[in-house]
């Protein structure tokens, strides 16, 4: 998978190689390549950047002890892509083996794409990581470009099944809903939007 991006990229490969780039991947070998960045943005981070990592200071916030349906790995991050919903700001991760429908799909034959059920809510720019620069596998990459208002949409959505499932819990699937979401851990935001 490296060596196709690699050959892809061109200028822009040779430039991460020298600089030391490492390769990370979750559980199914999703591949992140990651390098640092020499020239962080200034200003608010989300209005400038759609696909960002989260930083030590969000994990230092919300520890998997204390949250353990979030996705974090030290040693391999999840890229997330943004997204802004009646002024709050939402990170949802790229992950691969989804098991559920929730989801806006870049490679549905694998099992990839962006999970709505572990996105968090980024109250500021210190819980993005600025650091790092995270690049996606081309034929992913080209099924997200151009698709924000479906995303956007997809995540609506999801929020507003989250909170109908909410109201009654003893209905086993609205019981697994809620308590594999990551949104439970951000219901302050979330009940002040998708309201219509």
């Amino acid at each position: 998978m490296w060596e196709f991006l690699h050959k892809k990229a061109g200028h822009h490969a040779k430039v991460l190689t020298s600089k030391a780039v490492t390769l990370s991947r979750d559980t199914k070998g999703y591949p992140h390549s990651l390098h640092k960045s020499h020239n962080p943005q200034k200003g608010s981070i989300m209005a400038k950047k759609r696909y960002v990592f989260l930083s030590e200071q969000f994990h230092n916030r919300f520890p998997l002890s204390k949250y353990p349906e979030l996705e974090a790995k030290e040693t391999r991050p999840f890229i997330q892509v943004c997204v802004e919903i009646e002024g709050v700001k939402f990170a949802i991760p790229l992950r691969s083996n989804i098991n559920h429908p929730y989801a806006f799909w870049t490679d549905k034959a694998n099992k990839c794409g962006a999970d709505y059920t572990k996105a968090v809510v980024i109250k500021n720019d210190g819980y993005i990581d600025t650091s790092m620069r995270p690049y996606i596998r081309p034929n992913e990459f080209k099924a997200l470009r151009g698709k924000s208002y479906e995303i956007k949409k997809g995540m609506i959505g999801y929020i507003k099944k989250y909170k109908k499932a909410k109201t009654n819990l003893s209905i086993p699937r609205n019981e697994r809903l809620v308590r594999f979401s990551t949104l439970q851990y951000f219901e302050e935001y979330i009940y002040q939007i998708c309201n219509n």
